[in-house]
């Protein structure tokens, strides 16, 4: 009831100011007495509302633990069939979505696992959306955006063709099928999103559009439940008369590499992990006596990346750790001092005496984490596979 009759009084006046039109409603009228799992590109936090109004039968959802904090919230979101991602509740997360699917139902999932700001960080799907449809034993349907929904402009939503499960079923799955799955699943959902006509690519602020030359990883990992962030340890005899400081693992971008490249790379020479670039999360104009020969100023990308695997190791083939660093100078004649790869406590940044260099960087990063900023995911276990 209380649904038929927020929908009643939503309905209209949402479509008055937000306008979207739905396209090849047909597709999911022929499910609509059955289970399924509903995939879409994820583009802002109006995506759910837009999906409420605008699907021609009821839908659940499942969506980040944030909505659900605060009892009124709560109430509200679990009265339109939401429910939270929680971490350590992966067991009954999938216990809510099979038995959803059981009652012949649709499950509305954003399978990006965040939303998504650059066009070149979007459809890189995760997992849980096939293991779901799998278990449950349901077609996908994928469906696409063409742009976030906003007042007064209109947003279409595509609908392609369901995508049957059958050929997994009966038979135990390795991680690497149910990967490639997905692959075909965001490979669909790609060249609806391209189809002419259909995409209104979004004007990009200039600072977007800068070439980027250096790339650092903001790389989190939960050690026996605590949660860390991959630094380096740094001491520099002319910085502070030696005092240590820390910065972010990267480096220069070579010919032809692309930031997420760069990273992995870097990544990996400093400190022997391996690790998986979500999405670049700040920007920052460089200019400093670190910039390359002949260039007054650099574009610096932090990227936000999940562990995957390794332990550090301190690689003597890098120049970062070899021996002459502690002797060598760099062109202004300073000493250029040591690097020591570690993973920080990550409530070891709001410390007073904590530096983590550049300065912009930090303070924006603890502002994320406390949530007082829209620019990062909100619970760093969401990065994690």
């Amino acid at each position: 009831m209380f649904r038929v009759l927020f929908k009643i009084l939503v309905w209209l006046p949402y479509h008055m100011i937000w306008w979207t039109r739905v396209q090849n409603k047909k597709e999911l009228k022929k499910y609509r007495k059955q289970g399924v799992v509903l995939v879409c590109n994820h583009l802002s936090n109006a995506d759910i509302p837009a999906m409420f109004c605008g699907m021609p039968r009821e839908i659940f959802f499942i969506s980040k633990p944030e909505l659900f904090k605060k009892k009124i919230p709560a109430w509200f979101f679990r009265n339109l069939n939401g429910f939270p991602i929680e971490r350590g509740k992966d067991l009954a997360l999938m216990k809510h979505c099979l038995g959803v699917l059981k009652r012949d139902k649709a499950l509305l999932i954003f399978p990006e696992g965040m939303r998504t700001f650059n066009p070149e960080d979007a459809l890189a799907l995760r997992n849980g959306a096939s293991v779901i449809a799998i278990k449950g034993n349901v077609p996908i349907i994928p469906m696409v955006m063409n742009r976030p929904p906003r007042p007064f402009r209109l947003t279409k939503i595509k609908v392609g063709t369901a995508i049957s499960t059958e050929e997994l079923q009966g038979r135990k799955l390795e991680k690497d099928e149910i990967t490639a799955f997905s692959d075909k699943v965001a490979d669909i959902m790609a060249e609806m999103l391209n189809e002419p006509g259909f995409q209104v690519v979004a004007k990009r602020k200039k600072w977007d559009m800068a070439k980027v030359d250096t790339a650092r990883a903001i790389c989190f990992r939960n050690i026996d439940g605590v949660d860390h962030i991959l630094l380096h340890k740094r001491n520099r005899p002319h910085y502070k008369d030696g005092a240590d400081y820390y910065n972010t693992p990267g480096g220069h971008l070579e010919p032809e590499e692309t930031p997420k490249e760069a990273v992995i790379r870097e990544v990996l020479e400093e400190t022997g992990i391996h690790v998986n670039p979500l999405r670049v999360l700040y920007k920052r104009v460089r200019a400093d006596a670190s910039c390359r020969p002949g260039c007054a100023s650099e574009m610096e990308a932090f990227l936000v990346c999940e562990y995957k695997s390794g332990e550090i190791i301190m690689n003597p083939e890098s120049e970062e750790y070899s021996e002459e660093l502690k002797t060598m100078c760099d062109k202004s004649g300073r000493l250029i001092g040591t690097y020591q790869p570690m993973w920080i406590p990550l409530a070891q940044i709001f410390e007073p005496d904590f530096e983590l260099k550049p300065k912009q960087f930090h303070d924006q990063l603890k502002k994320d984490i406390q949530k007082k900023g829209t620019r990062i995911v909100k619970k760093t276990e969401l990065l994690k596979t």
